[in-house]
């Protein structure tokens, strides 16, 4: 019957129930009972916190919006948190709270923590871009920017990227996909502009990339050259990906496939795995072999073995040019199991043993016919056990190889009657290589009955155990297949593991049938103490299956000589995780039998696994409740959680047990039984069940009366954790008084964590009265005063704040803790008032304070685009203040090191050129000098280069090792592909050449044109580099500066694999054809010398790479020039 509001409220504030679970049932049975009733919740007066979240949870039942926006209001964290978790409630918001209501009305009465969870609940909520920039506007106007880029997925796309491309904002992966969803248009742009050189975004934004995998994949092809991706699809997704994006997956599935699993992509892409499997091939062959293993695995998929080999001989030709089948060495065991016996053998009769491959690996790869018979006559003769165990393997292998089930059955009666009682070894590798190349549960009754016996002899050798143990299993699972008996089986099983029982998992019917067999077969296999261990480990096994099978449960109670021995562990052993772990699943389960065999009163009577029992306790409370004096006490000497103690004592809503309770507490804290650990956690407990105002008025005695600490005093330990009892309180305003006892001395240690968490919790219109009360405390204290005002406060109250300290501050201690908070404050959210008080705060800093001048320059990293020029100039003149020389330029290095190219061209021109005029080429920061004016030089315009190149000429004499560096530098930004600025380099290049003659710097020479020519191959064929280098080359020569052993060294070392990189087909191809042009671009010695100097020193043989450098070596032979022969020779020399 529906009850009206006196009534209602009359029931709401008579629940009962013993526990707040029982009280919550009862509740929302009332709420059912009355959801069409006109109740005025208002009228409701909670008198306690527990009815204060029952009022939240009332509100929310009855879509009561206005009454929940005082709720808010409310600083008890359990009621907001169930207040802001409604989305209705949040959309609420969005249609009837203006932006200048919302910092205005709500925000001064929520706290920090409230303040944050409300701006990410809104930005979720938020599908109008017109209400969100309205929201992040007035956020941050009195905020700042760090609360108002909560607000950023619910805005238009204009603000979002203004925002994020003129501040450094951290998004969270949710947040950025929200805003991609949001704008999908502009996701590429979103993911560039949070681009940080010192964060990968693949790493930081897995889940984000994960949606765009799914989404466009096409933006992950995109940045998978800028970020390294840190995610892999599942199987579902990876082929919903592959049937999607079929074309787009063979054209870039060199990125694509590691992303997805890689066993699904032949099954879902057969007839394209040719295209697949060519573009996944390295450039060079030399790589191929290193990647072989995991390219084959890719083809298993395939439905024929002829299918498989054939995909591979078309992509390997189509990479390399040439037949996989010539190259003997790059074959493989599982390349020969897909050969035909036919092809196989005509294969092997006209190619030899490939050098490098054992003879019995040559013999396996033969037919069964041949390979057998050679390999058993090897075996009889071989008396060393380790060629013994390479021939047994080799005898499994080709078997494999020739995929011979019949041929195995005559291997394994052939191992089994003449090597049972060989080494250890010799059937160790048997078995290994059985395990590897075979599954098992192919095998026949002909295998397995040679097997056994070999399983016997092994499983008295724990050397083979292991192995032994998995042979064990499939023969198991043969038999059980085959309705024959398992308990020999299993015999030997138990004798050789040690309580992994839960075989077969993959068929329950099988798990169950082994799992009642084994405890028929332990008794006869253990006696005495280990035979109670195996009973433990076996009703583990029987958990475990009934976790996986709920509904098919197992009961413990049935297995009762295991059940004995469970018992008896539990009495004798006071912690002992497998058991306890089985002795709470069966309270859980079946509570009424256990309690018959006194299982629950045995656990209860175990101190250390109290906080375990928290599930038995909110399933059975009168479990706890029956034996609440013991089960209390035993917390006492309970090494546990604070959360665990919450979570078990909170859980209590009757006043008359939380009155026991509390004073069972107090009882041990003035008498204690259990030391000063017993007294402490006391105090724990007496906090969660008590009232903050009792518990206060209680702990008050044990409080500090000064602030330094006293060791002897008995009550120390108390002091130390009553603080942390605080944290604990319904209200944080409740620990206002009490924290402010504790923020002295010795104790502010103890207090930090407390003070922190009540003021992130606490209203902000309480706080400025509570942070004044800190401020006027000694130094130690007023630290944390400054730190908290400027993060917990709107703006204009920071100000004031400020301006008062900034002023009437003295102690040089508090202006760098200032200087630090102010600091951090203006990189959250810049702000040009408080960029004035850090310039000013610095100038009041003292000049012998080293430590205060660092503090600028290790937030380098963090500063916005907008502050970045200002920053930089302010920290880098800071620096003059300083007296020592060396901290100057150590803490100049910093600063030169942490700018990153992206943002040196945010620095101004003239501050810049100073840098290069003052320090590049005098001090001692030449080394980070180079890399800054090398950055500069790339993102500068072109009209700065003429200034800076002129520095650099009027030095290049005096100064050589700086110029090798700079110009070092400014090459390695361009082969590393770090700019994309050609135009620069090559105007550079161009002042270089009309300035500077090759004989003055010429390894700089000659790596400025390299580089030139690696700049140009990007769009070129290896014919025209091949052309290029000829052309630098002749054109050094008329110099009379044709070194070629500079060239080759620069060419091998720093440009070789980058220059091949860049050009299209195999490497080793595309070097032979760079080496015959660069021979055939001019007859004469002079080509041909430097051809010679560039040839690789192992040609692989490739018929195009072979013929190439047939031609090269024939050419250079008939040519008498010295220079030549010298090449010549000294190539020959190093091929050898």
């Amino acid at each position: 019957m529906a009850l009206g509001t006196d009534e209602f409220i009359s029931a709401f504030h008579s629940l009962d129930g013993v526990t707040i679970a029982e009280r919550k049932n009862r509740l929302f049975k009332l709420l059912h009972q009355n959801r069409n009733s006109a109740i005025d919740l208002g009228a409701i007066r909670p008198s306690t916190a527990l009815e204060e979240t029952f009022q939240a949870d009332a509100v929310i039942f009855f879509k009561n919006h206005a009454e929940m926006l005082k709720l808010l209001n409310n600083e008890n964290a359990a009621v907001i948190g169930k207040v802001l978790k409604d989305v209705r409630f949040i959309r609420y918001i969005c249609e009837n709270v203006t932006g200048e209501s919302l910092v205005t009305e709500i925000f001064p009465n929520i706290s920090y923590n409230a303040k944050l969870k409300l701006l990410s609940r809104l930005a979720v909520v938020l599908e109008h871009p017109a209400k969100g920039d309205e929201y992040f506007h007035c956020v941050m106007e009195a905020y700042g920017l760090y609360f108002a880029a909560k607000l950023l997925p619910s805005c238009s796309e204009d603000l979002i990227l203004k925002t994020l491309e003129m501040n450094k904002v951290e998004l969270t992966p949710k947040q950025l996909l929200l805003t991609i969803q949001r704008n999908p248009s502009q996701t590429l742009t979103i993911l560039e502009k949070l681009r940080n050189p010192n964060v990968n975004l693949g790493e930081k934004y897995a889940y984000v990339f994960r949606y765009l995998m799914k989404s466009n994949p096409s933006i992950v092809i995109e940045l998978g050259d800028k970020c390294t991706q840190r995610f892999r699809l599942g199987k579902r997704a990876t082929r919903r990906f592959l049937f999607s994006n079929k074309a787009l997956f063979v054209e870039h599935a060199g990125k694509l496939h590691s992303l997805l699993v890689e066993d699904e992509i032949g099954r879902c892409l057969p007839k394209e795995m040719a295209g697949v499997l060519s573009s996944l091939l390295p450039k060079s062959l030399k790589d191929f072999w290193n990647n072989l293993d995991e390219l084959l695995s890719l083809l298993d998929p395939l439905s024929s073995n002829g299918e498989k080999l054939d995909v591979l001989m078309h992509a390997f030709e189509e990479r390399y040019g040439a037949d996989l089948l010539s190259f003997s060495e790059l074959l493989v065991p599982k390349v020969f199991q897909w050969m035909s016996p036919d092809f196989k053998r005509n294969w092997m009769q006209t190619h030899g043993k490939p050098k490098g491959l054992s003879e019995e690996m040559w013999v396996s790869f033969m037919n069964c016919d041949e390979s057998i018979g050679l390999l058993k006559k090897k075996l009889s003769c071989a008396s060393n056990m380790k060629d013994r165990a390479k021939l047994v393997t080799a005898l499994v292998r080709t078997c494999k190889v020739n995929s011979d089930l019949v041929a195995l059955a005559e291997v394994c009666e052939y191992v089994a009657s003449m090597h049972k009682n060989d080494h250890v070894t010799v059937k160790q590798a048997f078995f290994e290589t059985l395990h590897q190349e075979f599954k098992l549960e192919t095998l026949g009754e002909e295998h397995w009955k040679p097997l056994r016996q070999l399983i016997q002899a092994c499983g008295v050798n724990y050397a083979s155990s292991m192995m032994a143990e998995k042979f064990i299993i499939a023969l198991v699972h043969f038999s059980l297949r085959n309705d024959q008996p398992i308990g020999e089986h299993l015999k030997l099983y138990v004798k050789i593991s040690y309580g992994r029982y839960n075989l077969l998992c993959f068929n329950p019917e099988y798990e169950k049938r082994c799992l009642n067999t084994f405890y028929e077969v332990i008794p006869s296999c253990f006696k005495d103490e280990e035979l109670k261990d195996h009973y433990v480990h076996f009703l583990h096994c029987i958990y475990q299956w009934n976790v996986r099978h709920p509904r098919a449960r197992m009961s413990v109670f049935s297995f009762k000589a295991a059940l004995d021995a469970l018992m008896a562990t539990l009495q004798e052993i006071d912690y002992y995780s497998t058991s306890i772990q089985v002795a709470i699943d069966c309270v859980l389960n079946e509570y009424d039998k256990a309690c018959e065999v006194n299982l629950v009163e045995l656990l209860f009577t175990k101190s250390h696994i109290l906080p375990q029992l928290t599930r038995v306790i909110k399933c059975y409370p009168s479990s706890m409740f029956e034996r609440l004096e013991s089960f209390t006490q035993n917390m006492f000497k309970c090494y546990t959680s604070l959360n665990a103690l919450k979570h078990l004592f909170g859980n209590v809503a009757d006043s008359n047990l939380r009155l026991k309770i509390a004073e069972l507490c107090k009882e041990e804290i003035d008498n204690p039984t259990e030391g000063d650990d017993g007294r402490r956690f006391a105090m724990y407990i007496l906090s969660f069940v008590s009232t903050s105002e009792d518990f206060v008025m209680f702990a008050e005695q044990f409080f500090p009366k000064e602030p330094v600490a006293n060791l002897e005093n008995p009550n120390y330990n108390l002091q130390q954790a009553i603080p942390s009892c605080f944290r604990y309180f319904n209200h944080a305003l409740s620990g206002f008084d009490p924290i402010l006892r504790f923020c002295q001395g010795d104790y502010m240690q103890f207090a930090q964590k407390s003070l922190y968490h009540i003021a992130h919790n606490t209203a902000e219109r309480r706080l400025p009265s509570f942070l004044n009360k800190l401020g006027e405390r000694a130094v130690s204290v007023r630290k944390h005063s400054v730190y908290l005002s400027l993060k917990l406060l709107s703006k204009s109250s920071t100000k004031s704040v400020l301006g008062r300290l900034t002023n009437s501050e003295k102690n040089a201690s508090i202006r760098k803790s200032l200087l630090q908070s102010v600091l951090n404050n203006f990189l959250r959210n810049p702000d040009a008032h408080m960029w004035e008080l850090v310039q000013q705060l610095m100038k009041m800093i003292d000049a012998d304070d080293v430590d205060a001048f660092k503090i600028p320059i290790v937030r380098l990293k963090r500063v916005s685009k907008q502050s970045y020029s200002d920053y930089i100039s302010f920290a880098w003149k800071s620096l003059d203040r300083l007296a020592s020389a060396d901290v100057i330029e150590e803490n100049r290095c910093k600063i030169l090191a942490a700018i990153c190219s992206e943002s040196i061209a945010l620095l101004p021109e003239e501050f810049c050129m100073d840098l290069i005029r003052a320090h590049l080429f005098t001090g001692h920061l030449q080394e980070r000098m180079c890399s800054f004016a090398s950055s500069y030089l790339l993102n500068s315009n072109r009209d700065n280069l003429p200034k800076i190149f002129g520095i650099i000429r009027h030095n290049l004499s005096v100064y050589p090792k700086i110029t090798h560096t700079l110009i070092s530098e400014l090459c390695t930004s361009f082969i590393n592909c770090k700019f994309a600025n050609d135009a620069v380099f090559i105007e550079f290049v161009k002042l270089w050449d009309n300035s500077v003659k090759p004989f003055e710097a010429l390894p700089e020479h000659i790596r400025l044109h390299f580089t030139l020519i690696l700049l140009n191959s990007r769009n070129r064929s290896p014919v025209q580099v091949g052309s290029a280098i000829s052309k630098f080359y002749l054109e050094l020569h008329d110099e009379d500066c044709g070194d070629l052993d500079q060239m080759k060294k620069c060419f091998r070392e720093e440009f070789k694999d980058h220059l091949l990189s860049h050009l299209c087909g195999s490497d080793e191809e595309n070097h032979m054809i760079i080496v015959e042009n660069v021979v055939n671009y001019q007859e004469g010695p002079l080509c041909l010398a430097l051809g010679l100097s560039l040839l690789p020193d192992e040609v692989l043989p490739l018929p195009k790479v072979q013929k190439i450098y047939n031609a090269v070596i024939e050419k250079s032979t008939k040519c008498s020039n010295p220079c030549v022969q010298i090449a010549l020779r000294k190539h020959l020399i190093n091929k050898e």
